[in-house]
């Protein structure tokens, strides 16, 4: 009898907690990753293993390939947008699509996006909505608010892994940078 695919998923990301005061809000209601368990972050990867094969033996490369790494600085500064979503555009970019890249060599199979888009662009989604209007108003209420908040800046010193079980998605590893 042939074994059913897995439903259950994994992303390796960056989480921002910085970010949480300006976009968390908009983030439960217009972002279906923030309500099942996912807070704000970078996407270092995704689509990554499913939750089942990730074993000691991929945790441990894990840990080699981003312990080489060094940790960085980021900041956000405004916004942007793909076609259906508003982000948050770290910079610099350049260390976090290093880190991309670095895990996407290891794990070829494994492409950024499922290989849907033809170049990685960090960003920290804060809604996903098909209306472009309703994208509109929400810049200009997350640019408004960010003008009463401090710069979000994140010393990023680790990488995550969260795994998603049942339709709720949890973080179940973390894997230090250098410095």
């Amino acid at each position: 009898m042939a074994e059913a695919a897995s439903q259950n998923e994994s992303v390796l990301a960056l989480a921002i907690p910085e970010a949480e005061p300006l976009v968390a809000t908009y983030r439960l209601e217009y972002d279906p990753s923030a309500p099942v368990g996912i807070p704000a972050h970078v996407t270092v990867l995704y689509p990554f293993l499913p939750p089942e094969q990730v074993n000691d033996e991929v945790l441990s490369l894990l840990a080699a390939l981003f312990a080489a790494q060094p940790s960085f600085r980021i900041g956000f500064e405004g916004t942007a947008r793909f076609p259906g979503v508003l982000y948050l555009e770290p910079q610099p970019a350049a260390p976090i699509v290093a880190l991309t890249e670095l895990v996407a060599a290891a794990y070829p199979e494994y492409p950024p996006y499922g290989g849907i888009y033809p170049a990685v662009t960090p960003h920290l989604t804060i809604a996903q909505v098909d209306d472009d209007a309703l994208l509109q108003q929400l810049d200009l209420e997350i640019m408004r608010t960010a003008g009463d908040l401090p710069p979000i800046f994140s010393d990023v010193r680790e990488v995550t892994l969260y795994e998603e079980r049942d339709k709720r998605w949890s973080a179940t590893h973390t894997f230090p940078l250098t410095g």
